[in-house]
């Protein structure tokens, strides 16, 4: 559970006040995802599962041809 806490704090979705913890910024959970998590780590993983991609592509299909 406080890993869990941790990583949500990381991600800025969970802010810890006093001894408690709560949703950042009182918003919900819809708005921060597209906030915080859809912007920049699915940008970043998507563009990185496309250098992957390249990659393979160069590293299998060149070998065939």
């Amino acid at each position: 559970m406080r890993r869990q806490l941790f990583r949500l704090r990381d991600l800025f979705i969970v802010e810890k006040v006093a001894n408690n913890y709560r949703i950042n910024e009182n918003s919900t959970l819809t708005e921060l995802f597209a906030e915080k998590l859809e912007q920049y780590y699915l940008d970043s993983i998507i563009a990185r599962v496309k250098e992957y991609v390249k990659e393979a592509d160069k590293a299998f299909f060149e070998k065939t041809e």
